[in-house]
C-alpha cells in the first residue's frame, strides 16, 4: 500500500479536483436520500421523519432551487425510508416501511406536479432502499427486515430479508409485482458478530446467524435490465440476483481488509494499531467499462473494536474496496487511505476511532478524462471523497471536501450524481442527514 503523503505527491498533474460549493437548507429535518433525473434536471429528496419528499431543480447545477414539498399519506406508524426518479416521467417510487416487526411494507408510485398517489405494490418487509433500471422498466427493492421480536416460545426472531421485483408498466397500476425471497442460510462465516437490536423496546446484543431471518438487504444496483447485485451488510456478502427468473443466483463473502487504523479514542489521529475488520458494505456501485464493482465499506455489526475478542475481525473496513464482477474476486482496497485523508482535512471523527472510523456509506462511479473514479461519502467524517481507479488494485484517495457547513454533523447519507449536458461539468449532491442539507459538490478537471 502507497503511504497517503507519497500518494498525493504521485498524482497526476491534470488530477481532478472536488470543490465544496453550498449546503442549501431544505424544508425538514433529516434529509436522507436524494435521487436524480438528468433529462429533466430534477433532483427529489426524502424527509425520513415528515415523510416528505422534496423536489428541486438543476437548471442551475451548482444552486439547486426547490420547487415543491411532497407529502405522502402515511399512515400511523410508517416510515418513509427511499426514493428513486425513473429516466423520464413525471412520478417517482417512494419505499414504505410498515408500522410491526412482521408487517411488510409497501412501494409508493407518487405524481411530482402533486404528490398524488399514482399505484401502491406489496413488499417485504422492512423495505429500505429502491433503485430503477437505466431502461426505466423494472424496480427493485431491497426489504432489510432488520427488527427481531420475542416469537411464542420466548425467543429472539426476526422476518426474513427479501427482495421485491416490480416489472414497470405504462400503466404503473398495471405493473407486476414478485417477491424473491431468501431461502438457503448464507455460506459467508459470522465471525462471533452481533447485532444490536431493540426487542420488544429492550436494547439487546443478538448473535448474528446464517439464516433467512438474519439476511439483511441493504443496497441495490442495477447491472442491466436483467442482473443486479444487493449488498447485504450485516452478512459481509453481495447478492448476484436473476431479474428475469426472479431468483437469487448467488451469494459472494466479501472477507476481511487488515491495515493500519486509529483505533483508540484519544483526541488525535495515530495508527497505534492494526484493524482487522469485515468489509460490511452499504453502498455498491458499478465501475465504467462493466468489469468491476466497488462497496463503500461502512460496518454495522457488534461489538466494538475494544470487545472484540483477539484474533476475531471487527466491522467495518473503514475502505473502498473493488471486486472483478463475474467472480466477486477481491482485486484491492483503500486501506488507511480514507481515515487519513480525513484526518489530513482535519475532519477525521477520533471519538469514532474504537468504532468504525469515518464510516465510508454510499458510493457513486464515474469517468473523469478516460479513467474511472469513484465518489463515496464519509458519513461521520461529514465528507466526500474522489478515488482513482485507474489501478483497481490500487484504489487511491485523490481529494476529498465536506458535504456541508458542519462537518462533524452533517452525517452525510444519500449521494446521487448529475453530470451537466451544457457545460460537461460533474456535480454532487449529498443528503445530509445530520444538519438535514443538501450538500452541492462540483468536479473540475
Amino acid at each position: 500500500m502507497i503511504p497517503f503523503a507519497l500518494a498525493l505527491a504521485l498524482v497526476p498533474q491534470d488530477a481532478p479536483k472536488l470543490e465544496f460549493l453550498a449546503a442549501v437548507p431544505t424544508a425538514a429535518p433529516k434529509a436522507e436520500i436524494i435521487s436524480v433525473q438528468a433529462a429533466t434536471r430534477r433532483a427529489l429528496l426524502t424527509h425520513a421523519e415528515s415523510g416528505q419528499l422534496e423536489l428541486f431543480d438543476l437548471a442551475e447545477p451548482a444552486r439547486p432551487r426547490a420547487l415543491r414539498v411532497l407529502t405522502l399519506a402515511l399512515a400511523k406508524g410508517e416510515e418513509l425510508t427511499s426514493v428513486a426518479l425513473p429516466p423520464a416521467g413525471d412520478w417517482a417510487l417512494a419505499a414504505v416501511k410498515a408500522n410491526g416487526e412482521r408487517a411488510p411494507g409497501r412501494l409508493v408510485a407518487i405524481s411530482l406536479a402533486d404528490g398524488k398517489e399514482l399505484a401502491s405494490f406489496p413488499c417485504g418487509v422492512g423495505p429500505d432502499s429502491v433503485a430503477i433500471s437505466a431502461d426505466g422498466q423494472h424496480a427493485l427493492v431491497a426489504c432489510e427486515a432488520e427488527e427481531f421480536d420475542d416469537d411464542d416460545g420466548g425467543e429472539d426472531s426476526s422476518a426474513p430479508g427479501s427482495l421485491t421485483h416490480v416489472r414497470l408498466a405504462q400503466d404503473l397500476a398495471a405493473s407486476k409485482v414478485t417477491q424473491i425471497a431468501f431461502t438457503k442460510p448464507l455460506d459467508v462465516p459470522t465471525d462471533g458478530r452481533e447485532l444490536e437490536r431493540e426487542v420488544e423496546d429492550v436494547e439487546e446484543d443478538l448473535p448474528l446467524g446464517s439464516g433467512p431471518a438474519f439476511i439483511e438487504p441493504e443496497v441495490v444496483l442495477f447491472l442491466d435490465e436483467a442482473r443486479a447485485l444487493v449488498t447485504l451488510q450485516e452478512n459481509n456478502a453481495v447478492a448476484y440476483v436473476d431479474l428475469v427468473n426472479d431468483r437469487i443466483v448467488r451469494t459472494v463473502g466479501l472477507g476481511t481488509t487488515s491495515h493500519p487504523a486509529d483505533l483508540v479514542d484519544d483526541g488525535k489521529f495515530a495508527e497505534q494499531g492494526t484493524l482487522l475488520a469485515r468489509r460490511e458494505p452499504d453502498g455498491i456501485a458499478l465501475v465504467p467499462g462493466g468489469k468491476y464493482f466497488v462497496t463503500a465499506d461502512e460496518g454495522d455489526t457488534g461489538p466494538n473494536v475494544e470487545k472484540t475478542k483477539k484474533g476475531l475481525p471487527n466491522a467495518g473496513g473503514r475502505t473502498l474496496s473493488v471486486f472483478e464482477l463475474e467472480s466477486g474476486k477481491l482485486v484491492g482496497d483503500t486501506g488507511p487511505e480514507l481515515d487519513r485523508a480525513a484526518a489530513k482535512a482535519g475532519l477525521y471523527p477520533d471519538k469514532r476511532s474504537g468504532k468504525k472510523g469515518s464510516e465510508p456509506e454510499m458510493v457513486v462511479c464515474l469517468e473523469l478524462g478516460g479513467r474511472p473514479y469513484a465518489a463515496v461519502t464519509l458519513e461521520r467524517a461529514g465528507a466526500l471523497a474522489l478515488v482513482d481507479l485507474g489501478d483497481p488494485a490500487r484504489p487511491t484517495v485523490r481529494a476529498l471536501a465536506p458535504t456541508g457547513a458542519s462537518p462533524l454533523k452533517d452525517e452525510p447519507e444519500g449521494l446521487a450524481l448529475f453530470r451537466d449536458p451544457s457545460g460537461g461539468a460533474d456535480y454532487l449532491y449529498v443528503a445530509n442527514e445530520g444538519t438535514g442539507t443538501l450538500g452541492v459538490l462540483r468536479i473540475s478537471r
